[in-house]
């Protein structure tokens, strides 16, 4: 019974490993591929940092990246209406209110932070606030500009 509740998780870990978006992938593998990355080819791919600071020889790149996704639900109104006038010349005026429906905005923010040692990156770490999926798409335009790509 115990084979069968590990087989049973061991799948269910796979089919669930297939939710994960490029950007989250790619995200979290930075924070492996891009160790020993030179500074100055950090600072090529991913521009100026937002803030720097320096402690016991190690140097901190901070870059910050915020934005928002919009949703919108569907929505149903009512609403009345008249016509006026002659077949030569009409008019129409109508009045409605929604009935339900709502909007909603996720903002978040990413700050990215390389930890450099003797100009070298020793380590990528991710903070910031907001929905996770809105942080990951923040965080990996960050990162992104300085993945290594495949060659075609």
């Amino acid at each position: 019974m115990r084979i069968v509740g590990a087989l049973a998780a061991a799948a269910a870990a796979i089919v669930l490993s297939g939710c994960e978006s490029t950007a989250q992938k790619e995200t979290l593998a930075a924070q492996s591929l891009l160790v020993g990355m030179p500074k100055t080819t950090l600072l090529e791919c991913a521009g100026a940092p937002t803030a720097t600071a320096a402690a016991d020889g190690l140097e901190y790149y901070t870059y910050e990246l915020s934005g928002y996704e919009t949703w919108g639900s569907p929505s149903v109104g009512v609403g009345v209406g008249s016509v006026f006038g002659d077949r030569r010349s009409f008019g129409a005026f109508g009045l409605g209110f929604p009935l339900y429906g709502y909007d909603r905005v996720d903002s978040a923010v990413c700050r990215t932070t390389f930890v450099l040692e003797r100009d070298r990156v020793k380590a990528v770490r991710y903070s910031g606030a907001g929905p996770t999926y809105e942080r990951t798409r923040l965080c990996h335009a960050i990162v992104a500009p300085c993945l290594p790509r495949p060659a075609n």
